[in-house]
């Protein structure tokens, strides 16, 4: 049988949570601010994680497993992280999220607070700067998508989940199809510390 070996992969990590009613319905009177047009809002805060601690020790534990778990990114266990800002999107129905990316970040996580069916799914799409053997003009017609011919993955998404992935991976939001509210809040994630190369050149991160 041919052995493949999935070079380069990129993880995305994802896990369900039991999450703290009491600070969701408090997000819900948050204030926020229009986005673009149908592209819903986002909260005035943009460290709104720091105001819910029990949310906030959800993200610190989705964070944690991503980073140092040996079959994530396994990242050693003396380098830090930073959460650089944390904020809530709200989106009202036939709103949706435009594809985007994070700038200026290392990784970057979603949590799912309030996801009524219907409400919209997440995709990612393959970085335009990233070669591979699919391209803009070249793509061959496939028996089915997987891992290695695909050039967008769509995530089902539900009320409680968190995930977490690089902040340069294209991302959006399908539209909100339901008649209710879209609860999500994004958050952005630094290392810090020191970082070694191949040959033991050092830099040294920190976060103010």
């Amino acid at each position: 049988m041919n052995k493949i070996l999935p070079l380069f992969s990129t993880p995305l990590c994802f896990d369900d949570y039991k999450l703290d009613t009491d600070e969701i319905q408090s997000i819900k009177k948050e204030l926020y601010i229009h986005g673009n047009t149908h592209d819903g809002l986002f909260s005035d805060n943009c460290n709104i994680l720091l105001k819910y601690p029990n949310l906030l020790n959800v993200v610190h534990t989705h964070i944690k497993t991503s980073l140092y778990d040996e079959n994530s990114f396994n990242i050693v266990s003396d380098m830090k992280y930073k959460i650089l800002a944390s904020w809530v999107n709200k989106h009202p129905p036939k709103h949706a999220g435009r594809r985007h990316a994070h700038l200026n970040s290392m990784f970057t996580g979603v949590l799912y607070i309030d996801i009524p069916d219907d409400s919209g799914e997440i995709s990612f799409g393959l970085p335009v700067c990233q070669p591979t053997w699919i391209t803009g003009t070249i793509n061959p017609k496939v028996n089915d998508y997987n891992i290695y011919n695909s050039k967008v993955w769509t995530l089902p998404t539900n009320t409680g989940m968190c995930i977490f992935f690089p902040s340069h991976l294209e991302h959006w939001v399908s539209v909100n199809e339901s008649n209710h509210d879209r609860y999500t809040i994004a958050f952005n994630v630094m290392l810090e510390g020191k970082l070694f190369g191949e040959h033991n050149e050092v830099l040294n991160i920190k976060v103010s």
